[in-house]
């Protein structure tokens, strides 16, 4: 799960903070080792399906980030909470936004969209026909300007994030926190 999402969040958390991680304190928990189908058929895992992250970026920011995936009838897939001094941002599984600002409560925001998946798409892979749409488009405006979109990753975006999650697992591996070099 950490390379799979893990990887995802901690690089819009860099993009986001606008700072790169500073240092890591993890756990890569395997929760469900074994899985049994109504065949009676075991599949033997050994990769994370959990993680929990704290850590800090450069900037000062700090950070705790936790997925759970063992969980079952869980109320959200998964949840990213941004506390800062002028409010509160959260995101539930791919479509919830909540803000909050001041003093207020959290509110929901509602979210634009733009397009939508083709009917025979499969509505797991429709959940992310937004997201890759746009994604789509700002490669076509760099194409065709030369010019990089600002929400673009780069090689560069790539390493950083790379970094991270081997310090997350030499962290989790040894049981002590680590610098991100």
């Amino acid at each position: 799960m950490l390379g799979a999402i893990g990887s995802h969040m901690t690089d819009s958390l860099q993009w986001w903070m606008g700072s790169k991680f500073k240092e890591v304190m993890a756990n890569l928990p395997i929760h469900v080792p074994v899985q049994t189908d109504a065949d009676g058929i075991s599949e033997h895992r050994t990769a994370d399906d959990a993680f929990q992250i704290i850590g800090s970026l450069e900037n000062g920011t700090t950070v705790t980030m936790e997925l759970l995936t063992a969980a079952r009838k869980a109320p959200n897939t998964w949840c990213l909470e941004i506390f800062g001094t002028d409010g509160t941002l959260v995101m539930l599984d791919d479509n919830q936004v909540l803000l909050s600002t001041g003093d207020t409560q959290l509110e929901k925001v509602e979210l634009v969209t733009e397009s939508h998946a083709p009917a025979e798409m499969p509505a797991i892979a429709a959940r992310y026909y937004n997201g890759f749409h746009r994604a789509l488009d700002a490669l076509y405006e760099t194409l065709v300007s030369g010019n990089k979109h600002p929400y673009l990753a780069d090689f560069e975006n790539g390493h950083t994030t790379q970094k991270v999650l081997d310090a997350v697992r030499l962290s989790a591996r040894e049981g002590r926190k680590i610098k991100v070099e």
